[in-house]
């Protein structure tokens, strides 16, 4: 039964996809056509830069648009993927796969200010000082609360939700001051990791574990191994 959902999440991020990028391309198209028509050769060398820096500021313009009407919506809690809170969730989530696929990609995971400004948008609640990986990603940011000097390695994967049959599960994930998600590590929700733990590498931090402050846990699932 969760078939049906979720193919209509594919239709709404194809949707989004094909409407975003022709808005984007249409006003680049429109800044170009403009320029040229102005006459001197200095609008004319200017029209095609101008072009790709309006489709450069209005592609995150309209996907921050989008996600402040979509994103906001979405809340911690159970749902069947039947209900509307569930489709909105799935269409916040399509959201995001079409940043990743974007150009956007590489400034959001290799620029510090771009991520933060992005994330922070969407409703996580991350220090200045939080840092990822390249490759890291955030599936869920709106339940993120990061506190000061965490850092989650590359290739890791930070996950508010599971899909478990019918129901869709929202929860927070918690990264306490100073916690450490080691390279390729699976941070699933609910997931409370405490000042200073550390994540070993290619750890996975199940549903709902609470790591506890200073110490270091790895291992599928995780487990603890030692203290700092």
């Amino acid at each position: 039964m969760a078939f049906l959902p979720m193919l209509v999440g594919d239709s709404v991020r194809w949707v989004l996809d094909v409407v975003i990028h022709a808005v984007t391309l249409a006003a680049g198209a429109g800044v170009f056509v403009w320029l040229w028509r102005m006459g001197p050769v200095g609008y004319r060398v200017a029209a095609f830069p101008a072009a790709v820096a309006t489709v450069a500021g209005a592609f995150p313009l309209i996907v921050i648009i989008v996600a402040l009407l979509l994103v906001r919506k979405v809340s911690p809690g159970t749902y069947d993927l039947r209900k509307p809170e569930a489709r909105r969730w799935i269409m916040a989530e399509s959201l995001m796969l079409l940043v990743h696929r974007s150009f956007l990609r590489g400034t959001l995971e290799d620029f510090v200010l771009p991520r933060h400004l992005f994330y922070r948008i969407l409703g996580a609640r991350i220090h200045r000082s939080f840092f990822m990986g390249g490759e890291a990603r955030i599936l869920d940011p709106w339940v993120l609360d990061a506190g000061p000097n965490v850092v989650v390695g590359a290739f890791s994967v930070v996950c508010g939700h599971a899909i478990e049959g019918n129901t869709l599960l929202v929860k927070p994930v918690k990264l306490g001051r100073g916690a450490t998600v080691g390279v390729r590590c699976v941070i699933l929700p609910g997931a409370d990791i405490g000042e200073n733990a550390i994540i070993g590498a290619g750890a996975v931090v199940t549903k709902d574990t609470h790591v506890p402050a200073n110490e270091i846990w790895a291992g599928v699932p995780a487990r603890k191994i030692g203290e700092r």
